[in-house]
């Protein structure tokens, strides 16, 4: 039971390492211009059922930051989606690294290479009908917070359903207000708890569907930390600390919270 709990401490740490190194070249780069290209696995959702590293998906987005930051730094991610290396995977690293700098970030699936772009999409004229059903339970992390706030009014108003706001701390005498707030437009209850302890998250839930005898429907996770500045003067222990609630809580939902709701759809 160890080796698993390092593992997770080890993956909480690489964007961190990552990111020390990068002060290091910040410090050390003098005049020069450094082109800096980062192989990741499994950090690019390509597609719905494609398996996605929560750990390593907020690497891309903290080093295309910190080029941003810095006018001597390009960066370039290469993404690979399969299980281990391949032959494969190092023919295309070998000419990205050859080729110009020309996208941040890649991607290889099935031997084809992907990048990021805008692309139209076409909206159907057909009914929609929501997949929240009336009556059932919604679990909002985060949910008092400012986005928080109006999507839980919405649940509440437009689609009839039951709320589990769930919340690091307890309700203070402004979040008691909101909270009173929301509790006038349906049915809500708040649970102080640690999001990124899943044995947590999910006795909340059952707790809560058996007070009001329905089942799970849905996940929002809308909390984390919020600070502004750039990688370059953020701690280790600081974008350690930046990322776990965020992604701990996620991955905290996506095994329990997640599951049961899936199972109450196909049911």
């Amino acid at each position: 039971q160890r080796r698993p709990s390092r593992m997770r401490d080890e993956k909480r740490a690489r964007p961190a390492a990552r990111c020390s190194r990068l002060r290091t070249l910040g410090r050390s780069h003098g005049q020069a211009q450094i082109a800096l290209t980062v192989a990741t696995r499994c950090a690019q959702p390509i597609a719905p059922d494609h398996e996605v590293d929560p750990w390593a998906a907020q690497l891309p987005p903290l080093l295309l930051a910190a080029s941003r930051a810095a006018a001597w730094l390009s960066v370039r991610c290469v993404d690979f989606g399969s299980p281990a290396a391949t032959e494969h995977e190092a023919t295309s690293l070998g000419e990205e690294l050859a080729a110009p700098f020309s996208d941040g970030e890649v991607a290889y699936r099935d031997g084809q290479r992907f990048t990021p772009a805008l692309c139209d999409v076409s909206f159907s004229d057909e009914p929609f009908t929501p997949r929240l059903a009336r009556g059932g339970l919604v679990l909002v992390v985060g949910g008092l917070g400012g986005i928080g706030r109006l999507l839980s009014r919405r649940l509440l108003t437009r689609h009839g359903v039951s709320l589990l706001i769930v919340g690091r701390l307890p309700l203070s005498s402004a979040m008691q207000e909101e909270f009173e707030r929301l509790s006038a437009l349906g049915s809500v209850q708040y649970e102080a708890l640690d999001g990124t302890r899943s044995d947590a998250l999910e006795t909340a839930v059952r707790a809560a569907e058996r007070a009001r005898n329905t089942s799970l429907i849905g996940a929002f996770h809308l909390a984390g930390i919020a600070r502004e500045g750039d990688v370059f003067e953020e701690s280790d222990e600081g974008l350690v600390a930046l990322g776990v609630p965020k992604l701990g809580i996620a991955r905290a939902t996506h095994a329990h919270a997640l599951p049961r709701a899936e199972r109450t759809a196909e049911a």
